[in-house]
């Protein structure tokens, strides 16, 4: 348990909040949104998709797993693992609430909560496309494709929207079992 990492990760989250907001000069609200999706791309390239150990000394024992399996050596529910799946949640509601659950910036920030809370399910633990290399553009490609045309069938909207909320209360039960 590293709660001073996790200051830091949160002071990150929110000097990196000040910073687009002077550089880009736009509202805070869409400053949440520009947070909350690079947020998603950055955790989801580096927990969910790249393989392989950063460090070196563990001569290759992690290479066939994400980042997200090798924290606390794939041990399930533990407090690291908990703060690091409730920051896409607490982003989303901040993100959601400040842009007053607009169409277009909702949309993205949900998709971009649910795929990232999706990946962090103790199910989704080495479940993988490709065992033991990189997921490859074309394979991610057709994932997404399929991804949004589940979303954009008109017909699966409502389940769309009773599968995001089941999510929502998933996680709050995922955090009150401690």
């Amino acid at each position: 348990m590293y709660p001073e990492v996790w200051t830091v990760y949160i002071l990150i989250l929110f000097f990196t909040w000040l910073l687009v907001l002077s550089v880009f000069g736009c509202s805070p609200s869409m400053a949440w949104t520009i947070i909350n999706l690079s947020h998603f791309l950055i955790t989801c390239h580096f927990f969910h998709w790249k393989k392989r150990t950063p460090f070196a000394e563990d001569q290759g024992m992690y290479n066939g797993l994400t980042w997200w399996e090798q924290i606390d050596n794939g041990k399930q529910f533990t407090p690291n693992r908990k703060f690091l799946t409730i920051v896409p949640v607490i982003l989303y509601l901040i993100a959601s609430y400040t842009t007053e659950y607009q169409h277009p910036m909702l949309f993205f920030n949900t998709i971009a909560v649910v795929v990232l809370v999706v990946a962090k399910f103790p199910n989704m633990h080495k479940e993988s496309p490709q065992s033991n290399t990189d997921l490859t553009l074309p394979e991610a490609i057709s994932i997404i494709r399929l991804f949004l045309n589940y979303l954009f069938n008109v017909q699966n909207m409502f389940k769309s929207f009773l599968f995001t909320l089941f999510l929502f209360r998933c996680c709050v039960f995922f955090f009150l079992i401690d």
